[in-house]
């Protein structure tokens, strides 16, 4: 919209309140570059109010914060830590892979899963965006794993969503594709 849109470049210079929800993705590789040349345009942070919304706290998003707010600004955490509990026999694991490579290592990832749990597992896969979240959905419901395959994604309206939902709970095994705007 910066360069594309007459007159947004003038508008936004003089924004007085600024709010980024969803800050973890933001900060990160793909959007880093658009974010920073919005915030290039903007009034300095002396000037305007910013509220910065985020369910994760990482080094981008650190970095993005230090960058773009005053020096004096307030962190608030709605979660603490001793909020948080994970049932003990819930294992959590996470594996950052390049595009490419996603395919194989989530097919290794739940071949692994089976293994160790001898029997069917129940997993979620959480993927970037609805449409990523359907398209693994379908190909795993193809590929003979033997698993019920689940999905629930912004793609779908809500009452399949919640019905899918209350599926996978009550199933004992499965694979939930999911995207972490559901």
């Amino acid at each position: 919209h910066l360069n594309k849109t007459p007159g947004f470049k003038e508008r936004v210079a003089s924004l007085q309140v600024l709010v980024l929800d969803e800050v973890d993705q933001l900060a990160g590789h793909m959007f880093k570059a658009a974010i920073q040349e919005i915030l290039a345009q903007l009034p300095s942070s002396a000037q305007r109010q910013a509220l910065f919304y985020s369910a994760t706290m990482s080094d981008d998003v650190d970095e993005l914060v230090k960058s773009s707010l005053k020096a004096d600004y307030t962190y608030v955490d709605v979660i603490q830590s001793s909020d948080i509990s994970v049932p003990d026999q819930i294992d959590q694991t996470y594996l950052l892979v390049r595009t490419e490579e996603m395919t194989l290592a989530l097919w290794k990832a739940l071949l692994a899963a089976k293994r160790y749990d001898d029997a069917d597992p129940k997993v979620v896969v959480i993927l970037m965006t609805g449409r990523i979240a359907s398209y693994y959905a379908e190909a795993f419901q193809k590929s003979g794993t033997g698993l019920e395959v689940f999905e629930i994604h912004a793609r779908l309206k809500q009452n399949k969503r919640t019905a899918e939902s209350d599926r996978f709970r009550d199933a004992s095994s499965g694979i939930l594709f999911t995207s972490d705007v559901s």
